[in-house]
């Protein structure tokens, strides 16, 4: 879900969803049902001047719900024909329809019950429905991103390189990414984009290891400092790249998986604090260097369209990105005192991508 926007127009509430970048208007009875849901969990909203009437702007729908509800579909659908109950709607579209039918049978709706918002202290009356009452079980785990991004790539999360690479190396990379706070299904993707194989030799560019750690050229990590958050010893940790127990400098030393992992991963936690946990922009940090806090400085959140000049991969955030499936694109992370950040990735053109390849 990409967001929900609630509007109150002539004394009735207006819902339209935007559901993998398509435009689903709600009929007001929906509407007021996925308002019950919205508010009995919390979700918090933005509020908008949209057409200058006020709009309450609700992101984020848990990826695991949708995943379960997807799985419920064919039971759903036979439902509401048996039902009659909502006549002339397309449920393979109507991601947020599906959605409130779905949660309809976990009994988050209360009968002929009026909902009122401490937000905004305006009230809607909830229509009774308990009609509604498949058996199925299902996760209440919601997730609230901070902010959303829209990005145009191909989508390669399928690929045989992705698939090697989730066999291999997920294990390795959850356990440094949870070490530092980072998300690990991004990590992952670096790692997958980076090189998609651990190899123990230095590669043409200078890069070592799966991470292609920067050994060799004008600028390179060996002998320099790097530090991050450690989230299990709960402490500052500094390392210098390449250098052993002894003080000895000693580049093999990423041919280890896991010492490479360790470093990209404290490389991407440090990029975080330079960028104030913007997860894109230490994306792009990452590859082409701090430059790219220069470009946040001066062009705001316009920036990812002005990398023209930007040295390596200007197009690094999208190639990395490609990698994550649409059902896996939430980064969660974190910062040193605890502040937990969600950020909803979305590829707006995902599906027909998919189609043409």
């Amino acid at each position: 879900m990409d967001y929900i926007d609630f509007q109150i127009i002539e004394n009735e509430i207006v819902c339209t969803t935007v559901y993998n970048g398509k435009k689903i208007k709600l009929s007001i009875e929906e509407a007021k049902l996925f308002f019950r849901i919205l508010v009995k969990n919390n979700y918090n909203y933005r509020e908008l001047l949209v057409n200058d009437i006020k709009t309450l702007r609700y992101y984020g729908v848990s990826q695991k719900l949708f995943l379960q509800v997807r799985k419920n579909r064919p039971k759903i659908k036979k439902m509401v024909n048996r039902k009659n109950k909502y006549v002339g709607t397309t449920l393979a579209l109507s991601g947020s329809l599906i959605l409130l039918l779905t949660l309809n049978s976990i009994g988050l709706f209360c009968n002929d019950k009026e909902v009122v918002s401490t937000n905004n202290k305006e009230t809607f009356s909830v229509m009774n429905d308990d009609k509604l009452s498949p058996n199925m079980e299902m996760e209440e785990n919601i997730i609230i991103p901070d902010s959303i991004f829209n990005f145009e790539y191909e989508d390669r999360s399928s690929s045989d390189k992705a698939n090697l690479a989730r066999c291999l190396y997920t294990d390795v990379v959850t356990k440094y990414s949870n070490m530092y706070g980072l998300p690990s299904n991004l990590m992952l993707a670096v790692g997958t984009q980076e090189r998609g194989t651990h190899s123990t030799e230095v590669s043409q560019g200078g890069g070592f290891g799966l991470f292609q750690i920067q050994v060799e050229g004008s600028w390179n990590w060996v002998g320099k400092s790097v530090s991050a958050y450690n989230f299990e010893t709960q402490q500052m940790e500094t390392i210098v790249v390449c250098q052993n127990e002894d003080g000895v400098i000693d580049v093999n030393m990423l041919a280890d998986l896991d010492y490479n992992t360790k470093v990209a991963c404290m490389i991407m936690a440090s990029d975080l604090v330079y960028c104030d946990y913007d997860i894109i922009a230490s994306l792009q940090t990452y590859n082409s260097g701090t430059n790219v806090i220069n470009l946040k400085k001066e062009y705001g959140e316009d920036w990812i369209n002005h990398r023209e000049n930007l040295p390596g991969d200007t197009e690094y955030v999208e190639h990395v990105l490609s990698y994550l499936s649409q059902e896996d694109n939430l980064l969660q992370y974190k910062d040193m005192n605890g502040k937990e950040y969600t950020v909803a990735i979305n590829n707006v053109y995902a599906n027909s991508l998919n189609k043409t390849r």
